[in-house]
């Protein structure tokens, strides 16, 4: 609700084998992505990974929403392929807003 709030058209998937798919299938990403690390399927490492093989990813920001504890592995892998991570526990609806104006305000540059 936030991001449609802020005016932003979105989509969901499932999973993220299912988010790849349509991901493949369309002729434009998205602008951003927010990323659950924990999915069935293909979890959210393995779907950063996926999607960053995919021709013209790396401009679009990953931001992952989580409830999970990384460790040291776990978050060295996870930060090659996103912007920002974001806890749950402490998520900040202003820095959310604020990361999704960012992305607006970079592509009003292009």
């Amino acid at each position: 609700r936030l991001l449609q709030d802020l005016g932003c058209s979105v989509s969901e998937a499932e999973n993220g084998k299912i988010a790849i798919e349509q991901l493949e299938k369309n002729t434009e990403f998205p602008d951003i992505i927010f990323l659950d690390l924990m999915m069935p399927e293909m979890d959210g490492f393995q779907f950063a990974e996926e999607f960053r093989k995919l021709p013209d990813s790396s401009d679009v920001p990953i931001v992952v929403v989580t409830a999970a504890d990384l460790t040291k592995k776990d978050f060295d892998r996870i930060t090659a392929n996103v912007e920002t991570i974001f806890k749950k526990a402490e998520l900040d609806v202003a820095e959310i807003a604020a990361q999704v104006q960012k992305v607006s305000l970079s592509l009003k540059g292009d």
